[in-house]
């Protein structure tokens, strides 16, 4: 069935949560690609194992809206897990354990553990980080310093 309409325990929720982001990373990682429409209709559930389809639509890294809809897919996986129990990693949060290439691949597992322990004992988001969320959601995201028009002084700021 579509993940949607597996009716997983949580338990097994937060498994496929884990592969699922695994995979996001090995996509985008290894394979160079974004699904550019990944959701809970685009997954089946089959033995036990998630099954990502759909792929022809997939992007390279290298098109321009890329991130955009690497951040759409971190939406639609946050939120489906989110209302299925699972203690799920702010949007923010997956978009970058996806993108950082300083994870080296045998530090993934270990890197996800802590990621998601802090997601377990956390509490529900404040009114804060709700607003920090929504600024991600709409921020734009330069993929090139061409694109960035005062890079200098907006490292600066950062320093």
């Amino acid at each position: 069935p579509r993940l949607k309409d597996a009716n997983l325990s949580v338990k097994r929720a937060q498994e496929a949560y884990r592969e699922l982001i695994v995979a996001m990373r090995v996509m985008h990682q290894k394979c160079r690609l974004v699904h550019a429409d990944l959701s809970e209709y685009n997954i089946l559930y089959h033995e036990g194992r998630l099954v990502i389809i759909d792929v022809s639509q997939a992007v390279d890294l290298d098109h321009p809206r890329c991130l955009i809809f690497l951040r759409e897919d971190c939406e639609h996986v946050t939120d489906f897990f989110h209302k299925s129990g699972v203690a799920v990693l702010r949007m923010k949060e997956l978009f970058d354990f996806v993108t950082d290439p300083t994870i080296l691949e045998d530090e993934v597992d270990a890197h996800l553990d802590r990621l998601c322990d802090m997601a377990a004992d956390r509490p529900a988001a404040s009114q804060e980080e709700k607003l920090q969320e929504a600024v991600f959601k709409g921020a734009f995201i330069p993929r090139t310093l061409n694109e960035v028009t005062h890079y200098e002084r907006d490292a600066r700021k950062l320093a």
